[in-house]
């Protein structure tokens, strides 16, 4: 965090070996998530967080049974986080989009999966004692 603003930045990868079920060649799944929000105290009773995200998650599903498989997901979105000092309160509401693909590909065909979009909102307080 760049204390004088109070603008700060996350970032976090990694990669993962799934083990085919069929025997055949592993694969590895990768994944990268970014944060980016700013802090301050624009109101008296505590410091107000605001932040956006993005990520996104390839080959990270293990149910596959062929190398020919593929999956993406995709997420963004953004949150508020309220903090009230006296009461070692914080207030936080965050927004998160999903959006996957699954593809295989057999020969010199490819077909897509339907897979549905996903939005999760969550709201709620945290009093640490």
């Amino acid at each position: 965090m760049h204390v004088p603003t109070g603008i700060y930045g996350t970032f976090a990868a990694g990669k993962k070996t799934i083990q085919n079920a069929v025997g055949s060649t592993d694969r590895d799944g990768r994944f990268w998530y970014a944060q980016l929000g700013v802090e301050k105290k624009f109101l008296p009773f505590g410091a107000t967080t605001i932040y956006g995200e993005y990520g996104r998650h390839d080959d990270m599903v293990a149910h596959f049974e062929e190398d020919t498989a593929r999956s993406e997901a995709t997420r963004w979105g953004f949150g508020l986080v309220q903090k009230i000092e006296k009461a070692a309160m914080a207030l936080y509401a965050q927004a998160t989009f999903w959006s996957f693909e699954q593809s295989v590909f057999a020969g010199e065909t490819t077909s897509s999966l339907d897979l549905e979009d996903l939005t999760t909102v969550m709201i709620g307080s945290r009093i640490r004692f």
